[in-house]
């Protein structure tokens, strides 16, 4: 079913173009309007990695309160297959789904 991002903030936390950028976001499972809203927040110096940070915080909510055991979501391949095997990479992507959906 997937989720759906119902809030995507974005802040400075600081001023200049040096300072790290605050994302908070909120999410809730795709379909269910009444579903309670999962958040997520991380404040990185890369806008990019404290959005992916902030969403993969507010899937673990999720899945967690569905009772999915993450501990058994197996671990990604290595970095170098994940860099050049695009098949690698398209077999992590469906452990992870299989977890969210199973």
């Amino acid at each position: 079913q997937g989720v759906e991002l119902t809030t995507y903030d974005v802040h400075a936390t600081g001023p200049g173009h040096d300072t790290s950028a605050a994302v908070s976001i909120s999410l809730r499972p795709r379909g269910e309007a009444d579903a309670p809203l999962y958040p997520g927040r991380s404040v990185r110096e890369n806008i990019l990695e404290a959005s992916l940070e902030a969403y993969v915080e507010g899937v673990s909510r999720l899945l967690t309160e569905r009772g999915v055991d993450l501990t058994k979501v197996p671990a990604p391949t290595s970095a170098a297959d994940r860099e050049s095997d695009t098949d690698a990479r398209d077999r992590a992507r469906e452990r992870l789904m299989s977890a969210y959906n199973g």
